[in-house]
């Protein structure tokens, strides 16, 4: 009986030094909302008469005000900090589109402009971090993420100006902007991209009171980009697709960058509302075997609340 009244003393009392050493757990839930803007540019070139590529044709989109909501998590165990976020594209008018085509070298004699929608699309972050505090204010985090976005545009009817003899009745072509060229209506254009990168980098941050203060750097060695557009028409219309991947630019190490600051307000139950803005810059790529090549840049702002679960 002695023996085990000693065994249950030695289990609680194992038990109760075992809880004091356990690491700190919390976990929070983030509600967001954000607005995005997405710059980027598509390329075609033919190396067939023109060694160093003369340029074909180009796909540019400008969409300014992406509209997007979603819910992001974060758990801390000890200094290790474990995040992700999923947003989604509201389905909203969102910039224009540009196609341009070049059938002369240096001389651009088509372009077509075209409202963009957003039909759907969505950004996806995967982090780890480790959380060194270097005093009681101040934190040095080094972190490996993980980010997708992919987008779906809908360019909807718009205006073409053709400068080429099919059109013009000459027998060369001339300038899109040219007295010569015929404006017209034209059928739209879809656009999907899904762009894939693997991040390096640290954030720091500080606490003062109530508020908290945040700096972020992150570098890329990895980029993978899908794109396909598909330009509409009676028939159908015809499709275009291209790939672009950052190991066969070996030219250089990094080719994606992304940076940006924020700050919060905590509240008395634990809760947050934070902002921050965030650019991301890419190089661009070149795939010299399809001839294409692909670059773009994106700046965002974004207003979350983070509920403290636990």
């Amino acid at each position: 009986m002695k023996k085990r009244l000693l065994l249950i003393l030695l289990f609680f009392s194992a038990a109760e030094v075992f809880s004091k050493n356990l690491p700190e757990v919390s976990f929070s839930l983030e509600p967001k909302v954000g607005l995005s803007s997405f710059f980027g540019s598509d390329y075609l070139y033919t190396y067939l008469f023109y060694p160093e590529g003369k340029l074909n044709s180009r796909l540019d989109w400008k969409c300014d005000k992406i509209l997007k909501t979603g819910l992001g998590a974060r758990l801390k165990i000890g200094y290790f900090v474990f995040e992700s976020a999923w947003l989604v594209n509201l389905p909203l008018e969102c910039g224009k589109l540009y196609d341009s085509d070049w059938f002369t070298e240096g001389m651009k004699s088509s372009l077509s402009i075209h409202d963009v929608k957003n039909k759907f699309g969505y950004d996806f972050l995967g982090e780890i971090k480790v959380d060194f505090p270097i005093t009681d204010y101040f934190s040095f985090i080094p972190a490996v993420s993980f980010f997708q976005m992919h987008s779906e545009f809908e360019g909807q009817k718009g205006l073409v100006w053709k400068g080429t003899p099919k059109f013009t009745g000459l027998e060369d072509n001339v300038p899109w902007n040219s007295e010569y060229a015929v404006e017209k209506k034209v059928y739209g254009i879809e656009l999907y991209n899904r762009i894939s990168m693997f991040f390096a980098g640290f954030d720091l941050e500080g606490k003062s009171g109530n508020f908290n203060f945040n700096f972020k750097a992150r570098i890329s060695p990895f980029l993978h980009i899908q794109s396909l557009d598909h330009h509409l028409g009676k028939d159908g219309g015809n499709y275009f697709e291209m790939e672009q991947k950052s190991r066969e630019n070996k030219d250089r190490l990094f080719f994606a960058y992304n940076f940006g600051g924020g700050a919060g307000f905590t509240f008395k139950n634990k809760n947050s509302l934070n902002v921050k803005m965030e650019a991301l810059l890419a190089e661009k790529l070149f795939d010299e075997e399809r001839e294409t090549a692909f670059e773009f840049s994106r700046y965002d702002f974004e207003i979350s609340y983070s509920i403290k679960v636990k």
